[in-house]
Protein backbone atom coordinates (compact mmCIF):
# COMPACT_ATOMS: atom_id res chain seq x y z
CA UNK A 1 0.00 0.00 0.00
CA UNK A 2 1.71 3.44 -1.05
CA UNK A 3 2.18 6.10 1.58
CA UNK A 4 -0.80 8.73 -0.43
CA UNK A 5 -3.37 5.77 -0.25
CA UNK A 6 -2.91 4.88 3.63
CA UNK A 7 -3.14 8.58 4.37
CA UNK A 8 -6.42 8.76 3.09
CA UNK A 9 -7.48 5.71 4.97
CA UNK A 10 -6.51 6.99 7.85
CA UNK A 11 -7.98 10.43 7.33
CA UNK A 12 -11.56 8.16 6.08
CA UNK A 13 -10.95 6.02 9.33
CA UNK A 14 -10.73 9.49 11.62
CA UNK A 15 -13.37 11.02 10.08
CA UNK A 16 -15.69 7.58 10.72
CA UNK A 17 -14.30 7.49 14.40
CA UNK A 18 -15.44 11.15 14.79
CA UNK A 19 -19.40 10.43 13.46
CA UNK A 20 -19.17 7.43 16.03
CA UNK A 21 -18.20 9.17 18.90
CA UNK A 22 -21.05 12.10 18.18
CA UNK A 23 -23.40 9.73 16.83
CA UNK A 24 -23.35 7.04 20.00
CA UNK A 25 -24.26 9.27 22.47
CA UNK A 26 -27.19 10.94 20.16
CA UNK A 27 -28.71 7.74 19.76
CA UNK A 28 -28.57 6.78 23.24
CA UNK A 29 -29.76 10.19 24.49
CA UNK A 30 -32.71 8.80 21.50
CA UNK A 31 -33.15 5.27 23.24
CA UNK A 32 -33.45 7.05 26.74
CA UNK A 33 -36.27 9.29 25.30
CA UNK A 34 -38.47 6.34 23.37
Amino acid sequence: MTEARFKSVEKFYLKVSICMLIAMPALLLVGLFL
